[in-house]
């Protein structure tokens, strides 16, 4: 696993077996993980896998100033949830926009209740992996998955699944507001189920099935983000 680190001092951090900054008290695979700071020694062209777990609003600019550096004919999953605020777009879109045609059937978004610190401890974890060309998410359902504690699940509701990761955000702050107002679960039950309900009718009038409504993207990210003290 190679990683395009942010800077020195997590690559460095990394590399010496744990990531104090963002996930400390966790040991590494320094036999098997390698942190870089230059995208061509983190990215070269045998890859199998490319990961941009990249937040929304610098998604873009990663991608042009990059581009040349991105392995073609691996599988390009968006991780990041959201929604660029000058634009509206999600990062499939933004991925469709900036990346030539080449690229293109080669994408994929992940998305689902995952907590780093509980896959970390093993914990029980599915995701779902959503793309327009099926064998893509099947390669990268395959990768994904340890067949341990992590399973990720298909599907093909690319729109509906970024929708559902960015908006559920908001009903997570929604949530968290209710609390400081001192109100308890009945409240915050209401406001999960109807914000679901709200959550699908935007999905499926912007293109999406809405069946991942009721999936690990939709269900599972609101119960997750709506509930955890994490």
């Amino acid at each position: 696993v190679r990683i395009l680190a942010h800077t020195a001092q997590v690559r460095d951090e990394i590399n010496a077996g744990e990531n104090v900054t963002y996930l400390p008290g966790y040991a590494l695979d320094k036999d098997h993980i390698r942190a870089y700071t230059s995208i061509e020694e983190a990215c070269s062209p045998d890859v199998a896998l490319v990961l941009l777990i990249i937040p929304t609003q610098f998604l873009r600019t990663f991608l042009v100033n990059n581009i040349s550096s991105l392995p073609i004919g691996c599988p390009l999953v968006a991780c990041a949830k959201g929604i660029e605020v000058r634009t509206g777009e999600t990062p499939f879109e933004m991925m469709i926009g900036e990346l030539p045609g080449k690229y293109h059937k080669h994408f994929a978004v992940l998305a689902g209740p995952s907590f780093a610190k509980e896959i970390m401890d093993g914990q029980p974890t599915n995701v779902v992996v959503a793309s327009e060309t099926a064998s893509v998410a099947t390669l990268v359902q395959r990768y994904i998955s340890d067949g341990a504690s992590l399973r990720a699940y298909l599907s093909d509701d690319v729109h509906g699944i970024e929708i559902a990761g960015a908006v559920k955000n908001v009903l997570a702050i929604a949530s968290g507001a209710l609390s400081g107002l001192g109100y308890g679960n009945n409240a915050r039950a209401a406001l999960v189920c109807r914000g679901l309900a709200e959550l699908t009718r935007l999905a499926v009038s912007s293109g999406s099935n809405g069946r991942s409504m009721a999936g690990l993207a939709g269900g599972g990210g609101l119960m997750l983000t709506c509930s955890s003290g994490l």
